[in-house]
């Protein structure tokens, strides 16, 4: 669990070195705020909907690993 919370602690800055890449500075700024508005909107949702654990994170993982591992 503790290599999953670095690596997606590194994931803004990945994706916005990613965003940078391909378009500009404000891109890559604008991709990495909204991952990160993303993972603290689902943190709050959390509270709300009962299905929510942390298992559910587990899940969440590969997705966004994968789609950097392309990128790379």
């Amino acid at each position: 669990m503790s290599i999953q919370a670095a690596i997606f602690a590194v994931f803004p800055a990945l994706l916005y070195l990613i965003g940078k890449r391909l378009h500009s500075r404000t891109a890559g700024l604008a991709l990495a705020v909204l991952i990160i508005f993303r993972g603290l909107t689902g943190l709050d949702a959390s509270a709300w909907i009962d299905t929510a654990t942390f298992k559910h994170m587990l899940t969440d993982f590969p997705t966004p690993s994968e789609w950097l591992v392309s990128f790379c």
